[in-house]
């Protein structure tokens, strides 16, 4: 017998190598999650909208539905509910609202998966109450979101927070943050460094075993971080600055990068600026998209 509620929503966050169903119940700031389920992202546009509509279809056999937010690792146009591309998927405009509505029936919101983020730590996470933040998610790539004055900055063309392809040095894209200070930029380091090919986990449980090669990689990886987080602080003066993705729970990259960037700001006002990590997990994305649904037709 189907769940009569008409609160329940879904949240999917469909990434590179992963996506994440999550089937939330929420009230105000209060949210309980009812089920959620792990699968490995198709790379072809149609298989990816086959799995949304395969699992909707299996929750929706016990529970009433209200509607469905998509997190893409991808720019997004978040007004026609359109995914425009996948870089890291390997996929083109996949028109989720249109596709999913006609066949399903159901309310359909989607937006990038770094602004889904930023709406789950503004509801229920560390910047609950804040006003102006930033946020940085630091998983295979790396994905930015920025609020201002309680309203999320999507910028002139909807790219505002792509804090990932900022330049570092010469104009190449060598050198872009991304590639550097992400999952896949640790493994370039290491790469360059020893002519050896690991993930960014094989690296840092090197670190901690006081591997040379490993240690320099972190350590260049945590500096550029640090530099890009006091730019953040200097440019936006936010109240707050949350992190999450996988290497944000790697200490020794995290507190690093955080003491470096409390050197490099200007001002010992600004070196208090918090710098947090989400302790919403791996969850957060698709909870954030759960509660993108949850405001129906807003402008977030």
């Amino acid at each position: 017998m189907k769940n009569k509620a008409n609160n329940i929503f879904l949240g999917v966050d469909i990434g590179a190598t992963k996506t994440i169903f999550l089937l939330a119940e929420i009230s105000g700031a209060k949210y309980k999650i009812l089920e959620s389920a792990k699968i490995a992202t198709p790379r072809k546009e149609k298989e990816i909208l086959k799995m949304v509509e395969e699992n909707y279809k299996s929750l929706a056999e016990k529970y009433s539905i209200a509607g469905i937010g998509i997190g893409f690792c991808g720019p997004v146009d978040f007004k026609k509910g359109i995914a425009i591309k996948g870089p890291r998927l390997g996929t083109g405009k996949i028109d989720f609202k249109a596709k999913l509505k006609k066949k399903m029936k159901v309310f359909v919101k989607v937006d990038n998966d770094v602004r889904c983020f930023l709406f789950a730590e503004s509801a229920f996470g560390k910047a609950q109450g804040k006003k102006n933040a930033v946020f940085l998610t630091l998983g295979t790539g790396i994905g930015g979101g920025i609020m201002i004055n309680g309203e999320i900055y999507r910028g002139a063309a909807n790219f505002a927070g792509e804090f990932g392809h900022m330049l570092m040095g010469e104009i190449s894209k060598e050198e872009e943050f991304e590639l550097v200070s992400s999952g896949t930029g640790l493994s370039n380091v290491y790469k360059k460094i020893t002519g050896k090919i690991l993930d960014s986990f094989q690296i840092v449980d090197l670190s901690r075993k006081k591997d040379f090669s490993a240690l320099a990689a972190i350590d260049f990886a945590s500096k550029t971080l640090g530099i890009v987080l006091a730019n953040i602080i200097q440019s936006f003066n936010p109240e707050i600055i949350v992190l999450g993705g996988g290497l944000s729970e790697v200490d020794l990259i995290i507190d690093k990068a955080k003491e470096y960037a409390k050197k490099k700001v200007l001002l010992p006002s600004l070196a208090k600026t918090p710098i947090v990590v989400s302790k919403l997990g791996q969850n957060a994305v698709a909870l954030g998209a759960a509660w993108m649904a949850n405001l129906k037709q807003s402008k977030a």
